[in-house]
């Protein structure tokens, strides 16, 4: 006989009395003068809610896990670790129970969390009538090599001999010497990219040949080798965080392998792409030499990564560097000592997010990260840019109103996409595109620019209907031992699938 789970109210109970005991204890020990203990308390016992309505991984409830996950990562996991471990550092006393940015970021989290219950109970599900369409295994494999291939040549040559390092005069003649139309294409192979890794993932996950796993772990390699070469840590990654997400929402259970590598990878590899930028930035080495002199940059990146990683002139750590606190106090600070409000300047672009610049070829670009370094005055370099995050902008542009509306819309977007685009009650390749698209662009790059993420899930979610259109021809069904599914091709289905008469496209 099954023993009776306990209620997940109480197992919520228990984990926050769990996180408080810990807490308390943490602060008597350190007394860390910089941290509010009932913040990170009420935050954390705001961010593991979704305990309480989530039954499994993949269902109408994973992306509010991630969200709230994510969101406590960059407003409070930095502030947990100096309650346990105390402070590196300096401290700033801080007085009263909380802060204003603090008492925001509560409020904030609060919206998005209602608006996305109030969107994934009140939506229906895609799957009524007829069985979604999907992919034939022939179509997943060959698009997803065909393309990964073609986009990863593509963003190499954009990103190692055209955009050859971050810096605003070097995009700006890079782009420049493209002109309009191979601008498009090269940032349409960017955008697109991701997608083949993950139509490559589907693929193992779904017929699970034995060939697709050495495949994606190639794959793998070549992401953190190619984001070695350009510096960009997410690109280093993001081959493997979306292999993990792709297991993780279609078998709806932790893929035990590849978490495991992603942990090697971080544990070992994040500080060596910290060394590999302190090396860069010392030699003023740019993605075009060090792709022409890798093993060379290596072995430099070898020796300085001692250096680069500890000491008082240590680089950031990786959680140092997701937090955010820090950015939104300083523009809930700054306007509230004289630096205005932008009344929506920086959410602009939101508006011309389908015109293309063949059209309107002064179309403006608003780089907001480099706005809120100019407005501040916190650096005298044009290029330094301040990740305002999606809370801060929403606040820098209209205060608390932004942020109540703001994170609402969030919130009901999100939960909207979680409960149309349920992986639980069918995982097709299609909404699989969109979830992940959705975590990566809207949850786990929170932390950039408003208009440039979400200008970007629009545009990927154009780029998705228009595959699904084109390339889902075959019905999904259930496989016969209730744990996972499968797509089954036209000549396999054992009888007829009745059509609508009108079809949701995007099912």
């Amino acid at each position: 006989m099954k023993k009776p789970c306990m209620p997940r109210s109480m197992q919520y109970v228990l984990l926050n009395m769990l996180f408080i005991g810990t807490v308390i204890a943490g602060f008597a020990i350190n007394e860390p003068a910089d941290v509010h203990p009932l913040y990170v308390i009420a935050l954390f016992a705001l961010c593991s809610t979704p305990l309480i309505d989530a039954r499994v991984i993949n269902g109408p409830y994973a992306l509010l896990c991630l969200f709230s996950l994510d969101f406590f990562l960059m407003y409070g996991a930095l502030d947990f670790r100096h309650l346990i471990l105390g402070s590196d550092g300096t401290v700033t006393p801080v007085g009263g129970a909380l802060t204003q940015t603090e008492l925001l970021i509560l409020v904030g989290g609060a919206c998005a969390q209602i608006g996305y219950r109030i969107a994934c109970d009140s939506t229906s599900s895609a799957s009524r009538g007829a069985p979604p369409k999907d992919w034939s295994e022939r179509t997943l494999v060959v698009v997803g090599i065909a393309l990964w291939i073609v986009c990863t040549r593509l963003a190499w040559d954009f990103n190692v001999y055209v955009i050859t390092d971050a810096t605003s005069q070097t995009t700006t003649r890079g782009l420049e010497s493209l002109g309009v139309l191979k601008t498009d294409l090269f940032l349409l192979a960017r955008m697109a990219q991701p997608l083949s890794i993950l139509i490559l993932a589907y693929a193992q996950c779904r017929y699970r040949r034995p060939y697709m796993s050495p495949l994606l772990l190639g794959v793998v390699l070549f992401q953190l080798f190619f984001g070695f070469v350009i510096d960009f840590k997410s690109e280093a990654l993001i081959g493997g965080v979306l292999v993990v997400l792709t297991n993780l929402l279609v078998n709806g259970r932790v893929p035990k392998a590849w978490v495991a590598l992603m942990l090697a990878v971080v544990i070992i590899g994040f500080p060596l792409l910290q060394a590999n930028r302190a090396v860069r930035n010392e030699q003023g080495a740019n993605s075009t030499t060090v792709s022409k002199n890798v093993e060379q940059t290596f072995t430099r990146v070898l020796e300085a990564k001692e250096r680069v990683n500890s000491g008082s002139e240590r680089a950031q750590t990786a959680l140092e560097r997701l937090t955010l606190k820090g950015d939104v106090d300083l523009i809930v600070r700054g306007t509230d000592n004289g630096v205005p409000f932008q009344y929506g300047h920086t959410l602009s672009p939101l508006i011309t997010a389908f015109i293309p610049r063949l059209i309107w070829p002064a179309k403006p670009y608003v780089a907001t990260g480099r706005i809120l370094n100019e407005e501040f005055h916190l650096s005298e370099d044009p290029d330094t840019y301040i990740s305002p995050s999606h809370l801060g902008e929403l606040y820098w542009n209209f205060g608390w109103l932004g942020v109540v509306i703001g994170m609402s819309l969030i919130g009901l977007l999100l939960g909207t996409i979680s409960r149309r685009f349920d992986l639980a009650e069918a995982g097709t390749i299609t909404r699989l595109l969109v979830v992940v698209v959705t975590v990566r662009l809207l949850i786990l790059a929170a932390e950039g620019e408003v208009a440039t993420q979400y200008v970007s899930w629009m545009r990927s979610m154009l780029v998705i209907g228009f595959l699904h259109w084109t390339l889902a021809r075959i019905p999904w069904v259930a496989r016969g031992d209730g744990n996972e599914d499968r797509a089954l091709d036209s000549d396999h289905a054992s009888s007829p699938v009745p059509q609508p008469m009108f079809p949701n496209l995007l099912r």
